[in-house]
């Protein structure tokens, strides 16, 4: 196991909850190829002796903070056994690379290019409106 010092910038501390859990998924990364978000909150981490593990309430809270903090990663993926149905994968942000951008939301993963010209629904609206003449 690679030292745990940072993920994603942050200094970790293996005494909190939040510290814990990113050792968790560090150990569940080592022994899985992918780790499954829905293996790994419902059947890893209570498995892992730690008491707030217990409470999914607890546990679904801090998953939710490392996710929205950049510490954990979060992924579609096809797997053989069920192709209609992608399933999340989860895993550390090793990169130390934040991908919030300024006021602490998320950058969406698609973001449209300005191309100069007229609107691709006014040129239809002005084609339809020629067609009727």
């Amino acid at each position: 196991m690679k030292s745990l010092d940072k993920i994603a910038g942050v200094k970790i501390n293996a005494e909190e909850p939040m510290g814990q859990l990113i050792i968790e998924l560090d150990k569940a990364e080592s022994s899985y190829r992918h780790v499954p978000l829905a293996e790994f909150r419902d059947h890893i981490l209570p498995k892992s002796g730690l008491t707030w593990a217990k409470d999914p309430a607890k546990v679904t809270s801090l998953l939710k903070d490392a996710i929205d903090r950049d510490l954990i990663l979060t992924y579609r993926m096809l797997l053989s056994h069920n192709i209609m149905d992608p399933t999340t994968t989860v895993r550390l942000n090793r990169s130390g690379k934040r991908i919030k951008s300024k006021g602490n939301t998320r950058r969406p993963r698609f973001e449209p290019i300005h191309i100069p010209g007229v609107s691709l629904s006014d040129t239809v609206i002005q084609e339809r409106r020629e067609d009727w003449r």
